[in-house]
């Protein structure tokens, strides 16, 4: 259950005896501070876990310097084995970028160190990190690949960590029966070889499958078991997350009321562990807890709370970064593919040296020219290949994630604030106070349906004119009594998101315009071609047109040539009275 390991119960609630003046972290930095050289390197990579469970500013301290020690002295083995445990610290504190990047250097060195045990529980992490980035089959491609590695070397605990990450990926993609077969079958395994580390970690999974079949009791009892496995090994950030599940067990049993005390105590304990992603997750649980026992004034605060952590873990920037480094990582795979395939080239050519050496000059000539010319070919092949699939992935990935983020978070967020004060609006006795509910629930629907149309707008490498024209007669069709015509010179001319989302909110901003301030009955749009790269949006009303300056001045009249600047084009009024008349020319 606990997504230090990545289940689908996702984390928290705190353990009583977590604080900063811990026992266990004294003891080992007493350890540490003894030893010198590639010892000290060794018992911090011995060590990490106890570390991170007791305290992650800590942890990183000390495995930034065994990553420094190594990387100086280029112990490679020492090196690759940091990388991997600096790796899993970031990943758990809400450092994606850092954590990818890690776990790709750890396994070109075990790789390159031809280290099948090493690659594994590499490829395991690597798994767990596409897992939490919602992607399940590239996710399944590195742990099958594990597990074959694993099984090969013989390394039961190694087999056991990638079979436990993939029964998770299998368990959100909702294969049940797959997801369960395999971890009972990693159950097996762990309980034969006393792996009790590994043993908590899959009795949290099955007690999650347990409650999804509405098993409460044994999902509670095999929470129980893995609970006391990491009290016993001191685990307190393993005991926060079982105690944090047992609240999510209570919500999921319809008994909220009962569950907040054990949220209230993980917000704690995250806070004072130095855990941002789990500090969020609870503030969410929270926010979930209150709405379902009816104090929505108490769920919109823990919301609001959680909101302002969640931006600093998954801003914008960060995502492209993210893709930036994903991308990395594939275009490194594809290179090393280039590589191989220069090295069988050159393999093939040298034996076609040594067989044609009897041959005359001229006919080794001619095909050793023939040689170097196909492999030129397919290295340039190969090369544009990669290129474009490397533009193309980072594009539509980066998009269909933007995307889903928005949908997922926003919307649901969105749907969530609405449903609150509509049960509000219902048992409110206060004429006044509905009327003001029933605002901001309209305001809510409303943003609703901007999202809707973003989304629209970016989940796609490129638009027609044709489609965009359709998008902007549904908004006309639902802007009142109003008579909308649409005329498309080249309907089948390519948009890109950007171009489609601009030019639809300048038209349905001109469109709001006409209806509500120019009080007119009839909006011609016209889409055509001037010149040769620039398109012409021309809106014209029979509105009674501007007063003064006040429109072309007005927030909405700003915004629209603010998006027509974003475009590298211009917006112009041609005329400002008897109805209005604007163009946009975007460069195309």
């Amino acid at each position: 259950m606990g997504d230090e390991k990545n289940s689908t119960f996702i984390f928290l609630c705190i353990y009583s005896g977590l604080n900063t003046q811990n026992p266990v972290l004294d003891s080992l930095e007493r350890e540490i501070n003894g030893l010198e050289g590639k010892e000290k390197v060794a018992y911090i990579n011995r060590q990490y876990y106890s570390l991170y469970s007791t305290n992650f500013k800590k942890a990183l301290e000390h495995l930034s310097f065994a990553k420094k020690l190594a990387e100086e002295n280029e112990w490679k083995p020492e090196l690759a084995l940091t990388l991997r445990h600096l790796g899993i610290v970031y990943f758990l504190q809400g450092n994606y970028e850092s954590a990818l990047s890690s776990f790709q250097e750890a396994l070109s060195l075990f790789e390159s160190l031809n280290d099948p045990v090493g690659t594994g529980f590499t490829l395991k992490e690597m798994g767990n990190y596409f897992k939490r980035q919602k992607q399940p089959e590239k996710a399944l491609a590195l742990l099958n690949r594990g597990i074959e590695l694993c099984t090969q070397a013989k390394d039961t605990t190694c087999l056991a960590e990638n079979m436990d990450i993939k029964g998770v990926v299998l368990l959100e993609m909702g294969k049940l029966e797959e997801a369960k077969a395999i971890l009972t079958s990693e159950l097996e395994i762990l309980e034969k070889t006393n792996n009790e580390t590994g043993l908590s970690y899959v009795l949290n999974h099955l007690a999650e499958i347990a409650l999804m079949e509405g098993q409460i009791e044994n999902s509670v009892n095999l929470l129980q078991r893995s609970t006391d496995i990491r009290e016993k090994n001191n685990d307190l950030q393993g005991v926060a997350i079982n105690i944090n599940n047992t609240g999510e067990i209570l919500m999921g049993a319809g008994r909220p009321a009962e569950a907040i005390p054990y949220f209230e105590e993980a917000l704690s304990a995250s806070k004072e562990i130095g855990f941002p992603d789990l500090t969020r997750h609870v503030m969410q649980m929270l926010s979930e807890s209150y709405s379902a026992i009816g104090d929505t004034k108490q769920g919109l605060e823990w919301m609001k709370k959680s909101y302002a952590i969640k931006d600093s873990l998954f801003n914008v920037k960060r995502s492209e970064q993210l893709a930036e480094m994903d991308a990395k990582y594939e275009t490194a795979k594809k290179e090393k593919e280039l590589a191989l395939k220069e090295a069988q080239l050159q393999k093939r050519n040298t034996w076609l040296y040594v067989t044609i050496a009897g041959i005359i000059l001229l006919a080794l000539l001619f095909f050793f020219v023939l040689r170097q010319q196909q492999q030129k070919r397919i290295k340039a092949e190969l090369q544009a290949d990669l290129a474009a699939s490397e533009a193309s992935n980072k594009l539509q990935e980066e998009r269909l994630r933007i995307s889903r983020d928005l949908h997922d978070n926003l919307g649901a967020e969105l749907t969530l604030i609405g449903s609150a004060i509509n049960r509000k609006v219902f048992k409110s006795a206060s004429p006044e106070e509905k009327t003001e509910l029933e605002s901001i629930s309209k305001n809510a629907r409303e943003a609703m349906g901007q999202l809707r149309e973003t989304i629209w707008a970016i989940r796609s490498e490129a638009f027609t004119l044709e489609s965009l024209s359709h998008k902007i007669n549904e908004f006309g069709q639902r802007a009142g009594s109003i008579h909308l015509h649409l005329d498309v010179d080249q309907p089948q001319l390519k948009l890109s998101p950007s171009q489609t989302l601009n030019l639809y909110r300048i038209a349905q901003e001109a469109i709001t315009n006409a209806v509500k301030h120019g009080e007119a009955r009839q909006v011609s749009i016209h889409f055509y071609k001037k010149e040769k790269n620039k398109l012409v949006m021309a809106v014209k009303d029979d509105g009674k047109g501007m007063q003064g300056n006040t429109r072309s001045g007005g927030y909405g009249m700003q915004n629209m040539k603010a998006r027509a600047e974003e475009l590298g084009g211009e917006l112009n009024f041609l005329s400002k009275s008897g109805g209005v008349h604007l163009e946009v020319l975007v460069p195309v």
